[in-house]
């Protein structure tokens, strides 16, 4: 996250108790904080609900449509996200600030009608009313332009700003949905509501944010799309973070087709036992998360970035040699160290959740399948820890081979457990998890082993830029614009 990395060097710099705990909160927020607002949100507000002594079909109908455009907003969002990461980054290192709100708008209106296309699909087939299908496809598409414009919002430097921009569209949501409560909402139209005041509530999400990147960003060129040529030079990028977040979804869809299922308004499926322990499941993953952040961008990076100066700066053989050993073994530390630190971690929540989740009135065949989706996040956060650390020593086809075992053995193991009964569901996924974390793990090792190899030997002669559709593409664009502006100057003339 650009920009973050200075901060935490700054705060960490004060070693006093209240200075650790700064940074720390600091950092909860700017990777957390927009996360735990949402949830805070939707938990809300169906609280509200029970509160109101609405029927629990009118809840039920609410969280279905709240969680169904949270998740395929997320899966078909993730690999765009990845792709604007890269253009912005790149864009930062050159210097070309004025190329990155352009890009913004680009991506939003091609990711907005790839996604549209099977939103609009859905929701003809639906079999709910068209008010509410109008109002959930919204927040679906709202949903998508938050994810994107979510990976804009690394570049700011005021984070705790991008969580008073969250804040306040929480909050306005929240009191407008108890207000509507309040005012007695007939039963008829309360989902239709609740899912109204959360729109207003994204959508003023939405127009901050955008406000501060163009505050950020106030120069901007027609380069539009920019990107285009990523889609073939990174695809492996796009096909990475598509595949590690369809498979952390993968089990809960399959699982909805299984015997814990339950339909809503006869439009809907999911598993609502199974969902449940799996979303207090990956809580556990969040502190793991944060440790990471802190580590890369205060300890880890600063050994990465003096090993590659030294090399693109001329460096002698000695330091490049020195830089490298301290980078290995500084990596390998702080992966022991937060292996470490999730294990335990995990093993307190498992014990926590034994005594939370009965009281939630969860019995004990949910118990026993949370403690076996607590192991697997542990597997699943590390493995993607280690997949962002492939990334960066830009080994794109290891991180992508990591990727497709994880979506493809995480598939075939929870399509085999529908089959063998509910006794071993969560099984699947724990699985696939640790396999996948075995193959990055080797992976990264064997990548960091010949990493003189990768990084000298490795790389083309005469760079040659993949050329593509997608360029091809953009190309034509260009061209396009390029022969406007011609005749926009003769007419001039």
């Amino acid at each position: 996250m650009a920009g973050i990395g200075f901060e935490l060097k700054r705060l960490f710099a004060d070693k006093s108790v209240y200075g650790y705990s700064k940074a720390f909160s600091y950092t909860v927020m700017v990777t957390l904080g927009p996360f735990i607002l949402m949830v805070f949100m939707t938990l809300s507000i169906q609280a509200m609900l029970i509160m109101f002594e609405k029927p629990f079909a009118l809840s039920e109908l609410y969280v279905v449509s709240v969680i169904y455009p949270f998740i395929f907003s997320h899966i078909l969002s993730s690999g765009f996200s990845m792709l604007a990461t890269r253009y912005i980054s790149d864009k930062l290192y050159m210097k070309k600030y004025i190329d990155i709100l352009p890009s913004m708008y680009g991506m939003l209106a091609i990711v907005c009608v790839c996604a549209a296309i099977p939103g609009i699909i859905f929701f003809y087939l639906a079999h709910i009313n068209l008010p509410l299908k109008i109002i959930t496809f919204i927040f679906f598409m709202q949903m998508m332009v938050l994810w994107i414009t979510g990976v804009y919002l690394s570049t700011l430097k005021d984070f705790a700003k991008i969580v008073r921009c969250y804040l306040t569209g929480v909050i306005i949501a929240i009191l407008l949905c108890a207000i509507a409560l309040y005012a007695g909402v007939p039963d008829t139209e309360t989902v239709f509501t609740m899912l109204l005041n959360m729109n207003i509530g994204i959508l003023i999400i939405n127009i901050l944010l955008l406000f501060e990147i163009k505050k950020v960003f106030n120069l901007s060129s027609k380069n539009y799309f920019g990107f285009l040529p990523y889609f073939d030079k990174y695809s492996s990028l796009f096909v990475t973070n598509f595949t590690v977040t369809l498979g952390l979804y993968i089990p809960n869809i399959i699982i909805w087709f299984s015997t814990l299922q339950t339909v809503v308004a006869d439009t809907y499926i999911y598993a609502p036992m199974y969902d449940t322990v799996t979303f207090f499941a990956f809580i556990s993953s969040m502190a793991v998360m944060v440790m990471f952040v802190v580590i890369t961008e205060t300890n880890f990076y600063t050994k990465y970035s003096r090993y590659f100066t030294y090399i693109t700066n001329h460096g002698n053989a000695s330091d490049i040699e020195n830089a490298k050993k301290e980078m290995i073994n500084t990596m390998w530390m702080e992966l022991r160290n937060i292996f470490e630190f999730q294990l335990v971690i995990t093993l307190l929540f498992i014990v926590i959740g034994g005594y939370v989740l009965p009281i939630l009135g969860l019995d004990y065949e949910s118990i026993s399948i949370y403690q076996v989706l607590a192991t697997a996040t542990y597997a699943c956060a590390l493995m993607q820890i280690t997949v962002i650390l492939l990334i960066y020593f830009e080994d794109r086809h290891g991180a992508m081979m990591v990727g497709l075992s994880f979506l493809g053995s995480n598939a075939l193991l929870n399509l085999l457990s529908l089959k063998l009964g509910s006794s071993i569901f969560g099984t699947g996924f724990l699985l696939s998890a640790f396999i996948a974390l075995l193959i990055a793990l080797f992976r990264l090792d064997a990548y960091i082993k010949n990493i003189d190899y990768y990084v000298f030997c490795k790389r083309p002669i005469y760079y040659q830029p993949d050329r593509g559709i997608f360029t091809k593409i953009y190309e034509k664009i260009i061209f396009s614009r390029m022969e406007d502006d011609v005749v926009e100057h003769l007419q001039k003339k």
